[in-house]
């Protein structure tokens, strides 16, 4: 699990970027300085391309870019349009995100487990002011667990709206797998207050339930099996995810009434 010697949630290890992705970020980071140019205050890699462990064409690239100015709708069309271009241009990416928000927003003091946890832990600093070091190490802790996740019930009806509403095939497995990942990293609110370890994989999510809720792991096995394979029907998945939605909801609202 990825917590160091003195208790302290691991930070990525340096590496170069693969090969095969850095033209990709390159053209990514151009548009984005051509578009704002001084407004660009940082940009962060995060995903797989920021390990080291992307695999063409599977993994997606997913960005942090943070501005000195106040977001509004014209800068999330902007990424949107970004990420068409990068696509078209270099498929050997499914999909860009980009997580956009303003300096003074990632500064707040009540972003520091969100934004600060996000940047110090999991993201690769590749160009303008490096505002992980703003913040200091962060341990395992509820309090972390809930700023990244504690929005699942919101994000995942999200998700079972839009499969609900797709008869497109691939449109379907997008949606369904990246749902999947959502439930399962959701898991890591289900601890205690302060300490323990801190999974990073999929896979050690799993590992880290069999000794707190076993019978959530068979339900999210049907989850790993479907980001793997992409073997489940729509109807089926819906209702697999609705029920383990539900166990998920119920097995939070025990832990808390214990605390």
């Amino acid at each position: 699990m990825a917590v160091d010697k003195n208790g302290y949630i691991s930070v990525l290890a340096i590496k170069p970027i693969q090969k095969e992705y850095q033209a990709l970020l390159v053209f990514v980071q151009s548009r984005l300085l051509t578009l704002y140019e001084s407004h660009i205050c940082s940009i962060f890699v995060y995903g797989s391309v920021a390990t080291g462990a992307a695999k063409p064409p599977r993994s997606d690239l997913d960005l942090c870019v943070i501005l000195d100015k106040d977001i509004d709708d014209i800068d999330k069309l902007n990424m949107v349009n970004i990420a068409q271009q990068a696509i078209e241009l270099y498929p050997i990416v499914p999909k860009v995100d980009f997580d956009i928000a303003s300096k003074s927003e990632v500064l707040l003091r009540e972003n520091i487990t969100s934004w600060g946890y996000w940047l110090k832990h999991h993201c690769r600093h590749i160009y303008g002011e490096d505002l992980s070091l703003q913040f200091s190490l962060f341990k395992p802790s509820r309090a972390v667990a809930y700023a990244v996740n504690g929005d699942y019930l919101t994000l995942l009806s999200d998700y079972l709206l839009r499969i609900e509403q797709t008869n497109d095939l691939k449109t379907f497995l997008k949606l369904s797998k990246e749902a999947s990942k959502k439930l399962i990293r959701s898991t890591n609110i289900l601890r205690a207050q302060e300490g323990g370890d801190w999974p990073d994989s999929l896979d050690e999510h799993l590992s880290r339930l069999i000794k707190i809720e076993p019978k959530l792991v068979k339900e999210l096995i049907f989850f790993m099996k479907h980001i793997e394979l992409g073997i489940y029907q729509k109807n089926e998945f819906l209702i697999q995810m609705k029920n383990t939605i539900s166990f998920l909801s119920a097995v939070e609202k025990n832990i808390n009434e214990k605390l």
